[in-house]
């Protein structure tokens, strides 16, 4: 239950800077598609993950599904930690006119 409440926190925190990174970082006209979009994707991954872990729970056991999950979810979030930035949105010719 604590684990559970811990994720469940950790979630919520994630949706308000991933809300606020895209809500200043995408063009003002492409604001509430890009956050649609964003919001719509995560929903369908939800859905499409949840049936994935139990079928992973059925073949190699509770434990193991959550086991690779927590891999799973540590080596996106390295993943994200080392791309040099992940959610500049700023098109390749004005950057290149900056330097």
């Amino acid at each position: 239950m604590v684990l559970r409440a811990a994720g469940g926190w950790a979630w919520n925190v994630l949706n308000i800077i991933l809300l606020n990174v895209l809500h200043e970082g995408a063009p003002s006209h492409l604001q509430g598609r890009v956050i649609g979009f964003t919001r719509s994707g995560q929903d369908i991954c939800f859905i499409v993950f949840t049936a994935l872990a139990g079928t992973a729970a059925t073949l190699i056991g509770t434990a193991g599904a959550l086991v690779t999950g927590g891999v799973l979810g540590v080596l996106a979030s390295v993943a994200l930690a080392l791309t040099a930035h992940p959610f500049d949105w700023t098109p390749a010719r004005r950057k290149a006119a900056v330097r």
